[in-house]
């Protein structure tokens, strides 16, 4: 069973990280993650690494450690986030590749039951954490079970809409206790943590505690509060500031102190719950934490820890044990002795290991075949194999590409890896290469379960090519080979009626009886090779693309790839053969076209982050517009297909602009509304509006002067600057007024189909 956590960490937390390990950010995504496991920020929540150990296979994603996820979005050919909302698209993305069986979420407010349900791929069980505050217009519609240490956090999370909520608590690394056994005490009072609205009765307490010490001025303390220089925090405490401290740095400031004192949160209905008991008995370091009659279900007060009742106590316990060598150590070392036995992560993973078989949904049965019960397609035990097939099933096809290349060099004869090698080529259009592919798929040695699914693929190859009965044996095959898939004999009796082989098809029909009636089969489409609920197959049928975009006209050959993130306005046209590729498709605008734009025959348009055609844009015929790349650099020793996409980042051009003929632009630019982009030019840089653009480099050759009103030669920077103060006295109307303006001189009219091409033609 796959287990996937995802985890967010402070940002100031990985910034510091990083800024000591700056060559981290180059390495690969799983070394990145073992380096932040082994820094142990966070690590008694960190529960993946320790799932392995109770049966599953397990993964972890640091949601916004942007480092790691930029090195895991260009190994699988994605462009590196550049956002929080493209960090947010990416974990999607991971979640889908991965395939978890379960999902822990331990930031259900910033993924929330909205996130959850516009996956992909939908986890059998999703699991959720939360034990603070919980924003007003959170929603948990989504989660299977809330789990949290806090037993009102688990009341609430019922009321925003979890399936249900159970008690569990973060655990213990033993390793970092091992780590720091040998530092040295170096203060008397030590104490990490936050201070902010939440933590009202913590302040209050530090204040007294340090006032109260200060009295005698024979205790030291060790504050790690991290106020800023403008805090309103008492001057008491300032002093004893000693700066914010995360990961290692925290436990071993933990474990450098004789006495640590622990103090809840305000919302906390319990005081035996936080992090800090585990924490700082887990180091070894000596605990006063505040007085709970539960407590003792944790650790035995007096025995492995001590508690207070009032500020006076916790004064007086905090001189007694600090100067109480002997004491204060045997109670800690018992209290570690505890933290292990009871608390460390193999015991949690095994607690939380029992709440997934509780809480996990029975499978759901499979499809029922329309001609027999039996399973669709074998299952396939490589998480790698099954997330190219999650990249295939979700049209990412560089991304399969890239993953089943890295496992083809790993296992030159592993007949799955070549029948889905085979699968890339024939969705990029390459049969030939295809039909070879599939051919050495179904010369190695395979099972039953996968020589039906080899035939069925060169059949689809055959019907591309053109070769109907090279086909009808391929058909043949599959059929003797697994007669009980109902996809066969469908796809069989379509090709019978297309070749006109109405006496074999009505043989055929006959002996079948009316099981077999799938209308609308497409031949040309792959069997997806699904998870053994039912048969699932990559859509290569023509999208009907004026249902997806009413009102707007698509010559012949047009392809668009990435409709889900692909926005066109009303009235447009698109030319004959052109090309719409949106290489980041997450369901969010990636590329917008507006109102009544042309363009022109043979376009290339490909969009990385965001590309927008504003209203009223005309191209001439072979445009290319581009603010995505292939990735090249780092990677020449392996095919430029299979290295990913360099994300350029916005490309904006704005309304009634005119790209002439064989005009390329591309890069993180804007062509400024109104402006003109001469034939053969190249532009890589933003130019103003209202401005003419030529050459290889382009440059500006003229500027509209709003003064004047004429388009006046552009010659020198003089020229540039006269015309530019003339447009300041003068300024040009912004884009929203310029497009009303275009809209009432003329424009709401869709354009002529004739310009699409279509073989139309004009008297």
């Amino acid at each position: 069973m796959r287990f996937l956590q995802i985890a967010s960490f402070y940002p100031a937390y990985l910034g510091a990280f990083y800024g000591r390990a700056p060559d981290l950010a180059a390495k690969p995504f799983a070394d990145q993650i073992g380096a932040l496991l082994e820094d142990g920020f966070g690590g008694g929540h960190l529960i993946a690494p320790y799932m392995k150990a109770a049966g599953f296979e397990s993964d972890l994603i640091i949601t916004n450690a942007v480092e790691a996820q930029t090195q895991w979005a260009l190994a699988n050919g994605m462009a590196a986030p550049r956002s929080n909302d493209d960090l947010r698209a990416l974990v999607a993305r991971q979640i889908a590749a991965m395939a978890p069986d379960v999902l822990y979420v331990l930031d259900p407010i910033a993924f929330d039951g909205r996130f959850i349900a516009a996956l992909d791929h939908k986890p059998r069980l999703v699991i959720g954490w939360r034990a603070a505050n919980i924003p007003a217009g959170t929603a948990w519609d989504g989660f299977d079970v809330m789990l949290s240490s806090d037993a009102g956090c688990r009341a609430r999370a019922l009321e925003l809409g979890a399936q249900a909520a159970a008690a569990f608590r973060p655990g213990f690394p033993r390793h970092l206790a091992d780590r720091l056994a040998n530092t040295p005490k170096t203060a008397d009072v030590v104490f990490c943590g936050q201070i902010t609205v939440e933590h009202g009765h913590r302040l209050q307490t530090l204040e007294e505690l340090v006032a109260g010490l200060a009295k005698t001025g024979a205790v030291s303390a060790a504050l790690h509060l991290g106020l800023p220089k403008d805090s309103a925090v008492a001057a008491t405490l300032k002093p004893y500031d000693c700066g914010s401290v995360w990961g290692l740095d925290m436990y071993r400031a933990v474990k450098g102190g004789k006495v640590a004192p622990n103090f809840h949160i305000d919302l906390a209905a319990s005081k035996n719950q936080n992090m800090r008991i585990l924490e700082t008995t887990g180091v070894g370091t000596f605990l006063l934490t505040e007085f709970d009659d539960r407590l003792a279900d944790t650790f035995a007060p007096g025995r492995e820890v001590e508690t207070y009742r009032s500020t006076g106590e916790l004064i007086e316990k905090t001189r007694h044990y600090a100067s109480r060598d002997t004491e204060r150590e045997d109670i800690a070392r018992r209290g570690q002795a505890r933290c292990f036995a009871d608390h460390g992560m193999d015991v949690r993973a095994k607690t939380l290991g029992d709440l997934i078989a509780h809480y996990m949904p029975p499978a759901k049965p499979r499809s029922k075949p329309k001609v027999s019960t039996a399973p669709v397609a074998p299952m396939v035990n490589s998480p790698d194999i099954n997330a190219a097939l999650a990249h295939l099933r979700a049209g990412w096809v560089n991304e399969a590409a890239d993953l089943l290349n890295r496992l083809i060099q790993k296992d030159g004869s592993n007949a799955v890896v070549i029948l889905l090698l085979g699968r890339v080529a024939f969705l990029v259009g390459e049969v030939t290469t295809a039909t070879e592919l599939f051919q050495t798929a179904g010369a190695l040695k395979l099972t039953d379960d996968w020589a039906w699914i080899v035939q069925l693929d060169l059949a689809a190859a055959a019907i591309k090519l053109d070769k109907a009965n090279d086909a009808l044996l391929a058909l043949r095959r599959a059929y003797a080979l697994a007669p009980h898939i109902a996809e066969i004999p469908a796809r069989l009796l379509a090709l019978l009626d297309r070749m006109n082989a109405r006496d074999e098809a009505t043989m055929f029909r006959d002996r079948l009886g009316d099981d077999v009636a799938l209308p609308g089969v497409v031949l040309e489409s792959l069997y997806m090779i699904g998870d053994g609920n039912g048969p699932e197959r990559m859509d290569q049928s023509d999208t009907n693309l004026k249902q997806l975009y009413p009102g707007v006209v698509f010559g012949d050959g047009v392809q668009c790839v990435g409709t889900g993130s692909l926005k066109i306005g009303a009235g447009s046209v698109v030319g004959d053969g052109s090309w719409l590729n949106v290489c980041i498709r997450d369901n969010q605008p990636r590329m917008v076209i507006g109102e009544s734009v042309l363009v022109g025959r043979r376009a290339v348009l490909s969009s990385g982050t965001y590309l927008e055609i504003g209203a009223y844009t005309i191209f001439g015929p072979n445009v290319y517009v581009s603010s995505a790349e292939h990735e090249y650099v780092g990677n020449h020793l392996k095919p430029i297909l299979n290295c990913g996409v360099r994300d350029l980042g916005r490309l904006v051009v704005e309304e009634n602009c005119w790209l002439g003929m064989n005009a390329v632009v591309d890069g993180n630019l804007t062509v400024g509304r109104g402006s003109v982009v001469g034939a053969n030019s190249v532009l890589r840089r933003s130019i103003p509006p209202f401005s003419i653009a030529v050459g290889a480099p382009a440059r500006v050759v003229r500027m509209l002067n709003p003064v004047t009103e004429q388009w006046e030669l552009i010659e020198s920077d003089a020229d540039t600057k006269r015309i530019e103060e003339a447009r300041a006295r003068k300024p040009f109307p912004d884009r929203a007024v310029y497009k009303a303006l275009l809209d009432k001189n003329g424009g709401r009219q869709a354009l002529h189909p004739v310009v699409a091409g279509l073989g139309l033609h004009l008297p």
